[in-house]
Order: structure tokens, then sequence, then C-alpha cells
């Protein structure tokens, strides 16, 4: 799976910004450049709060990493009474392998599934909406249109309905499990981690 392009609403300093990543296909690494007090941390945080919530990416006796609270989320500008919703979007694509991973696990519960489409790139999101300044979390939310073909002669695709339905439910699980990894390590360069995942 590989990320196109990621949206930032609302988020701590951040009033908008979009984030295009599928200028330069082939790169696998993206570095943030700007003067101090520009967004870059606050960029990386976002995402960051994307990938693992408000839960922290290490915990040990000594460290924990990647921690945002909801409340340190609100807009700086809009801390006394925020009334709004803070928003992180990815808009991710799916390769050939991805595709045929996602109809082997789904055929594995579902034995008389002969092939899936789906639409692609899509994007996920996640939105916090805030009223008096107090979160109301929400579920992620997927803009995933799903197709399934049975494995019957003459069979045509026909769309799975919604996040209702059992089959599509299942589809984003798999699919949750191949986003790429993003690791954010908020004061690396002066206190190393104990443990860096690759």
């Amino acid at each position: 799976m590989r990320i196109n392009k990621i949206v930032i609403k609302n988020f701590k300093g951040i009033r908008d910004v979009t984030l295009d990543l599928s200028k330069h296909p082939n790169g696998k690494f993206y570095t943030f450049v700007g003067l101090n007090e520009s967004g870059k941390t606050t960029i990386l945080e976002a995402i960051s709060n994307f990938c693992y919530g408000k839960d922290p990416i290490i915990t040990s006796k000594s460290e924990t990493l990647g921690k945002v609270d909801y409340p340190d989320m609100i807009p700086i500008f809009a801390r006394g009474n925020f009334n709004d919703t803070i928003s992180i979007s990815f808009t991710v694509s799916l390769s050939q392998g991805d595709h045929n991973y996602l109809l082997y696990k789904l055929k594995e519960k579902y034995s008389w599934i002969k092939n899936i489409k789906t639409n692609n790139p899509f994007s996920v999101r996640n939105e916090i909406v805030f009223s008096d300044s107090k979160f109301k979390p929400s579920p992620r939310i997927w803009d995933l249109d799903l197709e399934i073909r049975e494995d019957k002669k003459y069979s045509k695709f026909k769309k799975i309905g919604d996040a209702r339905n059992e089959i599509w439910q299942d589809s984003a699980t798999i699919l949750q499990d191949l986003f790429p990894d993003i690791i954010y390590f908020p004061s690396s360069i002066f206190d190393f981690p104990g443990r860096i995942y690759i």
C-alpha cells in the first residue's frame, strides 16, 4: 500500500495542509524542511496520531513516545472554545500484491468469492469532533467501495453495501494491516530511543 496524499485540518497550529506524496512515486523517504516553528513537528504529530491514536507508540520505564492528548490537538487559535472537527486524512493506493492479499484473506473466510474490485486510490480519515472544547472521537472513516464476484458461472461483480456489511468490515480490517508503518520519534536526535522498529 502506498500513501499518495495526507490532508491535515485543524490540528494544533495547522488550519489546513495537504502533502502530495504522489509527485515522486518511487520515493520511500520524505524530508520536511522549514524554518523553526513552521509546523514540521506538528505535521509529524498529526501523522503519528492517525497511525496510532493517542496511545503511545513505545512505552518503557524511561520513555513514552508518540502520545498526543486530545485537548492538546485543539488548534492554538481556538483553545478557549473549540467547536469544530480535527481531521487527518490519508489517500492510499493498493498495489497488485495488496489486491491479491486482500482477495486471499477474504477467501479464507468466504470461500465462494472469486474476485474483488476496490476503488483505487481511496481515502481513510480520522475525525475528532469537539463541542465546547470537549472531544468526541469517531471511528475511522473509510471511503472504500468494494465489489465482489461470486465463484459461479456467469456471475457479475456486485457492490457490497457499506460499513455495516460484514465483508466490507473484514476488508477494512485486512487493509488496515497493510498500512505502511510510520514511526515518529519526537526527540531522537538528542535522546535516542531504546528501540527502533524496521
